[in-house]
């Protein structure tokens, strides 16, 4: 696996798991994400569709 590849894979990962955490909270407190929780999440998707 070259440097790059495995950079980019912990990267996209990292992202995931922020998303996961934003939606995991938002169940946890049975409520829908926030409007800026909407963006953030939109943001992350976004970036790792380019990788």
């Amino acid at each position: 696996m070259t440097n790059n590849f495995k950079f980019l894979t912990e990267q996209r990962a990292e992202k995931v798991e922020e998303m996961r955490k934003l939606v995991d909270t938002a169940k946890s407190e049975k409520r829908a994400l926030t409007e800026e929780q909407v963006t953030l999440f939109e943001e992350l998707k976004k970036t790792n569709r380019k990788h």
